[in-house]
This record gives C-alpha cells, sequence and structure tokens, in this order.
C-alpha cells in the first residue's frame, strides 16, 4: 500500500487538532445526554407517549454521539498507526495485525453500545 508522504507537518497537526476537537464535542454531548436521561423520573404509573417519544430520542441522541465518538477514536488510532509505519519506512509488518485488532475492538464496541441502545427502548 503506498501512502502519499507529501503532507506538511501543518496538515497533520491540523488533522490531529481537527479529530481530538470532535471527539471531545462528541464525549462532551454523550456525557450530558446520558446524565439528562440518568436524571429523568420515569414513573411506573402511566407514561405519556410524549415522554416516551422524547425518551427514545434522547436515547438515540446518545448512542449516535458515542458511536461517533467511537469512529473518531478508531480513526485516530489508525492515523497514529499510519505515523509509526512510515516513520519505519513502510518496513512494519504488525501493521496489519494492530489495525485488524482496532477494528474488531471498534466493532465490538459499536455493537455493545447498539445493544444497550435496544435494552433502554425496550425495558
Amino acid at each position: 500500500m503506498a501512502w502519499n508522504q507529501n503532507f506538511s507537518i501543518w496538515s497533520k497537526i491540523r488533522l490531529g487538532f481537527f479529530l481530538v476537537h470532535l471527539g471531545f464535542l462528541d464525549m462532551v454531548i454523550t456525557k450530558s445526554l446520558v446524565l439528562y436521561v440518568l436524571r429523568s423520573e420515569r414513573t411506573d404509573s402511566t407514561l405519556l407517549f410524549t415522554f416516551e417519544v422524547i425518551f427514545a430520542y434522547i436515547a438515540h441522541l446518545t448512542v449516535k454521539f458515542a458511536v461517533l465518538f467511537l469512529s473518531a477514536s478508531t480513526i485516530f488510532t489508525k492515523y497514529l498507526l499510519t505515523l509509526v509505519d512510515l516513520r519505519l519506512n513502510g518496513q512494519w509488518e504488525d501493521r496489519a495485525f494492530y489495525t485488524f485488532y482496532i477494528e474488531l475492538s471498534s466493532d465490538f464496541s459499536r455493537l455493545a453500545l447498539y445493544c444497550i441502545f435496544c435494552y433502554v427502548i425496550m425495558v
């Protein structure tokens, strides 16, 4: 796999800053939505349909931003692996091994988030 090595240091800094900024923003929004869901009072008696729709929408947003944060962190980790590979002049033989396990852990985490979402909605 050929990589273009003509990127300036400023391009790499901008990309890193952008990924860290998006990850931080996703983490803050996810935290605030989780706290809102935990603070909401669900009574055991009759629940209004509107409250259920709003609760489901907030739960959906929470999972969506958590998945976005997971995607941003996966991309950033793969970017770091690419930088290590470039530092070793493309001679790093274990890069595919690490990339596979990063993708595998990302997919399992995404599956867990969607399972939690289904549990919250169904219960």
